[in-house]
């Protein structure tokens, strides 16, 4: 947790990008790398892909969001029955059922 009297921590590239993509005619999807920026009032209705790892996570911010960091709307781990895919030696199977 981050102290009271610190300031937000908006990475500086991220700030760069937002600026250079002001315009609300062409609305442009702004890729984020940095999972640990805190996401702003200036990101309100703006549609954004957090980095994952490996793909991105995108959305449009909302007004509840305001305050919390990107990295909590981008899930990075498999979910429940996707486990069983990173097994050795086991091919994936389908969730809904084998394929004949």
């Amino acid at each position: 947790m981050r102290s009271g009297w610190k300031p937000k921590y908006l990475d500086h590239n991220l700030q760069s990008l937002f600026l250079r993509n002001k315009n609300p005619k062409r609305p442009v999807l702004l890729k984020i790398f940095s999972r640990s920026s805190t996401i702003t009032k200036s990101f309100l209705g703006r549609k954004v892909a957090v980095h994952q790892g490996k793909d991105f996570a995108k959305f449009t911010v909302k007004d509840y969001m305001v305050g919390h960091k990107f990295g909590e709307y981008s899930p990075t781990r498999l979910v429940g029955s996707d486990m069983h895919f990173r097994k050795k030696g086991k091919k994936p199977t389908m969730a809904l059922g084998k394929k004949k």
